[in-house]
């Protein structure tokens, strides 16, 4: 039936019927077009998806693991994490194995501490006198404090051991040290 359409003549047919007509002549096949006269263009192929790459804006699900399986962080139970590529708005080896990636893609790296956080560096722990934090402060281990540098710029701390006489704060990041496992998906390289 199809190719009988293709074959008659349109001429006074109101607009409706013919926009209905041209719809249906979608399923016809390019060689009974030609029969009828049109010009079907063949169906081109879906456009490849883009790889990732530096300067582009990207969308990522991710849950970080520590060696022993331990999951520090994750999107997964939220909105996926937005960055441009070479921003160094997350750590470089995050950045690295984004690259060439396509959007539906996943994969699973390793970080080494290098390109995360650096190595622990035992120069930025140091014990404080108790005398020298405020008398309120009850300090616990794993307790996260804040500290202003001489340039004005927020320190994090960690308190990391307590007694009669002093505190030991650990300014290093609490991820400093440890070789950090991915898993992540591309969701989306957005415009």
């Amino acid at each position: 039936m199809l190719g009988f359409l293709a074959l008659m003549n349109f001429e006074g047919l109101r607009v409706k019927h013919l926009k209905a007509l041209i719809r249906l002549s979608a399923y016809i096949s390019p060689k009974r077009a030609a029969i009828a006269g049109r010009q079907q263009q063949p169906r081109r192929k879906a456009r490849q998806m883009a790889a990732a790459q530096n300067g582009d804006r990207v969308k990522v699900h991710y849950t970080g693991k520590l060696n022993d399986g331990t999951v520090f962080d994750t999107s997964r139970q939220g909105d996926p994490i937005e960055f441009a590529i070479g921003s160094q708005m997350v750590i470089a080896g995050f950045e690295n194995a984004v690259l060439g990636m396509e959007p539906g893609d996943s994969k699973s790296f390793t970080v080494a501490s290098a390109e995360a956080y650096g190595e622990h560096d035992p120069r930025l722990v140091q014990d404080v006198p108790r005398s020298e934090l405020p008398p309120e402060l009850e300090p616990q281990p794993g307790m996260r404090l804040t500290a202003t540098g001489r340039d004005g710029r927020e320190i994090g701390l960690v308190v990391t051991e307590v007694n009669d006489a002093a505190v030991r704060l650990d300014a290093n990041h609490p991820l400093a040290g440890e070789d950090l496992t991915f898993e992540i998906q591309l969701v989306e390289i957005a415009a």
